[in-house]
């Protein structure tokens, strides 16, 4: 099997639940983890979407991705964990936010170790103009993290999306060195050494 075919795939869903202008957003965030570890970002999406809208679109990513979904489950956030389950048939992990390891900031320490020792991939275009949006947006959200302010929505769905690979991931090194790549369409480098 192909080395894409050997990965394990994770989802996570930040949810926000107004639709105007100034509303949070919702955001789907999908990682790739290969054998030896790396996390490859392969979905991102985000939206003021109604409620059917993001059933739907959960379903329809983890049907894509064979992806263990990761939401948020604080509140009513958790009917829509419950409905994807039962309507989508998505196999969901609840993730409770709270103090210590429950929490985002800790969380994003992780992400921020993991990117330090170049365990990510992140997919970008060769000039600024070809990167996908979604990953422009979240790239700028690492960049101005506050812990002491929201959690950036799609920096959230990574972060449950990381949680979740974290969890299901053995330690695998193997004799593959960890590293973390800006892959654009001419291969990228890495941008960490």
């Amino acid at each position: 099997p192909s080395i894409r075919e050997r990965c394990r795939f994770y989802t996570g869903v930040d949810l926000a639940v107004q639709q105007h202008a100034a509303a949070d957003l919702s955001s789907i965030c999908t990682l790739a983890v290969y054998p030896d570890g790396l996390r490859e970002i392969v979905g991102f999406e985000s939206g003021r979407w109604p409620g059917l809208d993001i059933l739907k679109r959960i379903g329809t990513v983890h049907r894509r991705w064979n992806s263990l979904v990761v939401i948020e489950n604080v509140g009513s956030q958790d009917f829509i964990r419950q409905f994807s389950a039962e309507i989508e048939n998505v196999p969901t992990l609840p993730f409770t936010t709270g103090p210590g390891k429950a929490s985002l900031e800790f969380q994003a320490e992780g992400l921020g170790a993991e990117i330090a020792n170049h365990r990510w991939i992140i997919p970008c275009g060769v000039a600024k103009e070809d990167m996908n949006p979604e990953i422009m947006e979240w790239l700028t959200a690492l960049l101005f993290y506050n812990p002491s302010a929201h959690t950036p929505d799609r920096m959230a769905a990574s972060l449950f999306a990381r949680h979740a690979a974290v969890m299901g991931d053995p330690q695998q090194a193997g004799d593959n060195p960890l590293r973390c790549r800006l892959v654009g369409r001419t291969g990228g480098g890495s941008v960490w050494g």
